[in-house]
């Protein structure tokens, strides 16, 4: 790994997060099994939040994103606020509240077009088309 840790890796870093929450809330019930719905949720307000003082989303979203990555990923977190909004992260409410069903889909789209570019390499900067394959596909 590089000694020196610049901004850029720190984003695209992030922007790997994302995709890696992503992943989790597109997969639905299962994930909500392995984990908790409170991980389920929580794993994805760690990188995208509209209420984080620090980088609030989608003013704070990685540069290594896309205008169009970003405005999908706004999607989904519109529909995970809807979710959290209506329910506790009790595991059996989640999954009974149908909110699984219309996350997935939202969260499919998204992680389907940041797929298309990939990962970012995290120990060295790329500008611009990712290197890094990933194991979603």
């Amino acid at each position: 790994m590089s000694e020196k840790y610049s901004k850029r890796l720190g984003e695209q870093s992030s922007r790997n997060r994302i995709m890696d929450a992503l992943s989790w809330l597109a997969e639905g019930v299962p994930a909500v099994r392995r984990m908790s719905a409170n991980e389920f949720f929580e794993m994805f307000y760690d990188w995208v939040d509209d209420q984080n003082p620090h980088w609030p989303w989608p003013k704070g979203s990685p540069e290594t994103m896309t205008s169009a990555e970003v405005v999908a990923v706004t999607e989904v977190l519109s529909v995970v606020n809807a979710a959290v909004a209506d329910v506790d992260y009790d595991d059996d409410a989640v999954i009974a509240s149908g909110w699984l069903e219309r996350i997935s889909p939202v969260a499919n789209v998204a992680l389907d077009l940041m797929l298309a570019r990939g990962c970012f390499a995290e120990d060295f900067e790329e500008l611009d088309a990712p290197h890094v394959q990933t194991s979603w596909s």
